[in-house]
């Protein structure tokens, strides 16, 4: 990319000023662009939001088949498999939104089957636009739904679970007639540290902490119970 440390020392000057101010990167590299913000040793980070600025004010006008070809040029090897999956759903009126969400069902989804007798393990974000009878959502502790990034600025992280909220409902609105939420009681430490997820208690093993979006459905929810025991009941 030009650069035999990625840029590292640059990128850590915007991240600062960005953490300072509030700002997203992107508005503190058009300020940094128009003059309006001066940093030092962002001088390369400038150059290249120039000229990615401009293509995307080349792309914002396009549509359709134009769009992926300034995107996707035909007759180039590494553009060929994206241009083939876009091709197959793609209109004169395709929005480049229309074309990612495009892209990303066609990549994450190959010939996924939305009905017979099969089990279809997939992401929260693979689930957009599918439907099941019995939808099972696994995982449903603190740290793995939603993720803790203590990396990220307080804005970032807000707006991380904010996603995060938008996808665990998109899931719960994929059955069409039952839907399970999933945990475990305690989880070894070693494994928790490695996945993520948050547990307390001394010891080897400790107790995980339910989801807190299990605790933001509602009054109307249905308790918790034993899957076991539900088992035995006939999953009533």
């Amino acid at each position: 990319m030009g650069s035999t440390t990625w840029n590292a020392r640059s990128y850590q000057v915007l991240r600062h000023h960005c953490v300072e101010s509030g700002h997203s990167p992107i508005v503190a590299l058009g300020e940094l662009v128009d003059g309006r913000l001066t940093l030092p040793h962002t001088t390369e980070l400038v150059s290249r939001f120039q000229l990615l600025r401009t293509e995307l004010e080349v792309l914002a006008g396009l549509h359709g088949y134009a769009l992926l070809d300034r995107l996707f040029p035909d007759g180039n090897e590494w553009s060929q498999a994206v241009r083939d999956a876009a091709l197959t759903k793609l209109t004169d009126d395709t929005t480049a939104e229309d074309l990612l969400d495009l892209l990303r069902t066609q990549i994450t989804q190959p010939e996924m089957p939305e009905e017979g007798v099969c089990a279809r393990i997939m992401s929260l974000h693979k689930s957009k636009g599918l439907t099941a009878r019995v939808v099972i959502v696994a995982g449903c502790i603190e740290g793995l739904m939603p993720i803790h990034d203590p990396d990220l600025t307080p804005a970032e992280q807000e707006r991380q679970l904010m996603e995060q909220r938008r996808m665990f409902y998109v899931a719960t609105t994929r059955c069409r007639d039952i839907l399970v939420f999933s945990s475990i009681l305690s989880l070894e430490k070693s494994i928790a540290y490695r996945i993520g997820a948050i547990v307390r208690g001394r010891g080897s093993s400790g107790s995980t902490i339910t989801s807190r979006f299990i605790n933001e459905l509602g009054p109307t929810a249905p308790r918790s119970t034993f899957g076991m025991r539900w088992v035995a009941s006939g999953f009533v």
